[in-house]
């Protein structure tokens, strides 16, 4: 969920970078986090941010617990209202609709910054993978 946002900020001509890929610079001061974690209380997202805290950069969470670790040291939380656990709210499996109902509002962020941005289908498609 989190690539894909990534990659259609980046068409949308943003300088972006995922946290774990080879190739992604330091992280600085004014720099944005966005942490993704269900419970919010997920190590690697956890780590992170409170990292990117200490050297001055912003803290963006979505979660779908607004009370969790990860939401205190936000900046910034945005719920996400999935259930987490396979239950009589799902049938699915584990964190499946969380994922979901993440890559929707993510896409939805996006819809609305093309719109908000002027930015036409076009000027995106010229900055889309063309190596496939």
């Amino acid at each position: 969920m989190v690539q894909a946002f990534g990659q259609r900020l980046m068409h949308l001509g943003f300088d972006v970078h995922l946290a774990h890929e080879i190739t992604a610079p330091a992280i600085r001061r004014g720099d944005l986090l966005v942490a993704c974690s269900g419970t919010g209380t997920t190590l690697l997202p956890l780590y992170m941010a409170r990292k990117a805290r200490r050297i001055g950069a912003r803290v963006v969470s979505l979660t779908a617990k607004p009370k969790s670790p990860l939401a205190k040291i936000s900046h910034l939380t945005v719920p996400i209202p999935a259930p987490l656990e396979r239950g009589r709210e799902t049938r699915q499996p584990a964190r499946s609709l969380f994922e979901q109902v993440l890559f929707l509002y993510l896409d939805s962020v996006i819809l609305t910054a093309m719109h908000g941005l002027k930015i036409p289908g076009r000027k995106i498609r010229r900055r889309h993978a063309n190596l496939e």
